[in-house]
């Protein structure tokens, strides 16, 4: 079972550089940010690392929102068997007669394979995605 740690890449002007800002969950000191504090207006990638290790990248662009959630799988007993980690994003669109969240979200399984799936009708979205 493998322990990810994300960090937020910020654009300038539209683009990500070599130079761009880097908001990590942990800070040399080994303090943590919140991840509530990501600047969702900036934000132009969210990558998960392993051992400082960049192993999944997602492009937000504009008009996406930014989904994280980090799961633990717990057996009957109350061992921890597994992380599940979703990383994607929501959009709202408009029709014709209503609006709706569009959602594309990857289910980082333990095994380390990578589903792609909607919100499954389980996740709420946190205030800092709507």
């Amino acid at each position: 079972m493998k322990e990810l740690t994300w960090q937020a890449v910020y654009h300038k002007d539209g683009d990500i550089t070599e130079d761009s800002e880097i908001y990590s969950q942990f800070n040399p000191d080994g303090t943590e940010n919140p991840y509530k504090d990501i600047d969702r207006f900036r934000l132009g990638r969210f990558d998960l690392l392993h051992e400082g290790k960049i192993v999944y990248s997602l492009v937000i662009r504009k008009n996406q929102r930014l989904i994280f959630r980090r799961r633990s799988l717990v057996a009957l007993n109350g061992d921890l068997v597994g992380l599940v980690f979703l990383v994607g994003w929501v959009m709202t669109i408009t029709t014709p007669s209503r609006q709706r969240n569009l959602y594309a979200i990857n289910y980082l399984q333990p095994d380390g394979s990578i589903v792609l799936d909607n919100h499954r009708s389980n996740l709420s979205l946190l205030s800092e995605e709507l």
